[in-house]
């Protein structure tokens, strides 16, 4: 997946998925897809780099990420949210 920063101007790849703990990533627990800056894109940032933890950066999974995420998806490949019937077992 790429992710567009339109504040910063820079094209990320999220290269994993990790489970923060409150040590983790400025202090904040959850979610987050670790991106690094886009190859082709921002050549030059990344061969200056010292190690490849400078081009690293987390994005936290909150509720505006997660709508952005569904807003880009085409409606073909949406989760579909399925809810139980009142008599099927977990129905409301």
């Amino acid at each position: 997946m790429v992710v567009f920063d339109a504040e910063l101007d820079e094209w990320r790849i999220v290269v994993d998925l990790e489970w923060s703990s409150t040590r983790g990533y400025g202090n904040m627990k959850g979610w987050v897809f670790v991106c690094e800056l886009m190859s082709g894109r921002h050549d030059d940032e990344i061969s200056d780099a010292e190690n490849m933890e400078a081009i690293y950066e987390p994005l936290y999974i909150n509720d505006t990420t997660y709508v952005a995420i569904i807003a880009a998806t085409s409606a073909q490949a949406r989760p579909m949210i399925m809810k139980a019937a009142d008599n099927e077992p977990g129905g409301a």
